[in-house]
This record gives C-alpha cells, sequence and structure tokens, in this order.
C-alpha cells in the first residue's frame, strides 16, 4: 500500500504479488482480498490496462470476493473506455443506474 501512496507501482505490482504468490504456496489467504484489488489498481495506474482490466473483471464474476460490491459499483463506462484503449472486444451492455435508470454502455 505504501508504494501505491508514494507512486511506485511498479514496487506495489511486485508486493501485491508476493502476497498473492505466498499464499498460494501456503494455503493462508493473508491480505488475499486487499492484494487481489490493489494489485489491478496498481496495474491500471502504471499502463497495464489489459492485466488491470482482466483482475477486476475476475472479482466482478465473484460475490463471494471482498470488494465484490466495489468493483461491481466502477462504471461500467470507466471499464469500457480502458477496453477501447487496449482494443479489447466490446459488447453492448445494459446496466441499471442507482434510480432504476437503464444506461447502454459498451463492455
Amino acid at each position: 500500500m505504501a508504494n501505491m501512496e508514494l507512486k511506485n507501482f511498479d514496487g506495489a505490482i511486485r508486493a501485491f504479488e508476493s502476497v498473492l504468490g505466498r499464499n498460494k504456496q501456503s494455503g493462508d489467504e493473508l491480505f488475499q482480498d486487499e492484494a487481489e484489488y490493489y494489485l489491478p489498481m496498481s496495474c491500471l495506474a502504471n499502463h497495464h490496462e489489459t492485466r488491470g482490466i482482466t483482475i477486476l473483471e475476475r472479482i466482478r464474476e465473484d460475490k463471494n470476493r471482498l470488494y465484490y460490491k466495489k468493483v461491481n459499483e466502477m462504471s461500467g463506462i470507466d471499464l469500457g473506455i480502458l477496453r477501447l484503449k487496449t482494443g479489447r472486444k466490446q459488447t453492448w451492455t445494459k446496466l441499471v443506474d442507482n434510480r432504476g435508470q437503464g444506461l447502454i454502455v459498451i463492455c
């Protein structure tokens, strides 16, 4: 986290990957959720959009993850823009905002 605060995103990525690697080897889950959430944030900040989006999509698909709600509150438009920037295949998705209004976004 300190590396992120200092905008040392390479260092943050290495630290979060280290946590995930150690947990995988040991079977522990110490700071697992935090590392899974902040790793893609560091990737996005460090212009590794494809990797960051891929990790965020895994979180969005699993309702049991601690940061599931937070990731799903991210704007579909923001993620769509990132996908466009990285040249990923886009599909149209209809989202409903908190007022029940339908929105069409590129995903």
